[in-house]
């Protein structure tokens, strides 16, 4: 099957902070970014439409990107197993994070996110 994507696609293990324009915090996994948008695992259904600012690290060793972004699709997670592919399944982030990543996956309801990015800086963006 063609790649039909405008933009190449890499995998990513990062946390995304994310806030929403009514200063709510969104804190996802982000699975894979390009330079257009991102896709990150989220265990809130982030509406579509819905214009964010945030930041992450695409690895650790390098600074953080800023973005200013708009989701353009949100889907659940399938069922079977965790949704996650192969190489996800296992992986847990230190600290407080996302503690619905890993075997604890199964237990809440998570979501797919597609962020279409507006504008990434390497200084904060408002």
């Amino acid at each position: 099957m063609d790649e039909r994507r405008r933009f190449s696609r890499s995998p990513a293990k990062e946390k995304a902070f994310l806030k929403s324009r009514e200063n709510s915090p969104h804190e996802g996994l982000l699975m894979d970014v390009s330079s257009g948008g991102m896709r990150i695992l989220s265990n809130a259904n982030i509406k579509i439409g819905t214009a964010l600012t945030g930041q992450f690290k695409i690895m650790p060793n390098l600074g953080n990107f800023y973005v200013s972004a708009e989701v353009v699709w949100s889907k659940p997670l399938k069922p079977e197993g965790d949704g996650l592919p192969s190489d996800r399944q296992s992986h847990k982030p230190e600290g407080d994070g996302l503690a619905s990543l890993g075997q604890s996956h199964r237990q809440s309801q998570d979501f797919e996110v597609g962020i279409k990015f507006n504008k990434v800086s390497t200084i904060p963006v408002e």
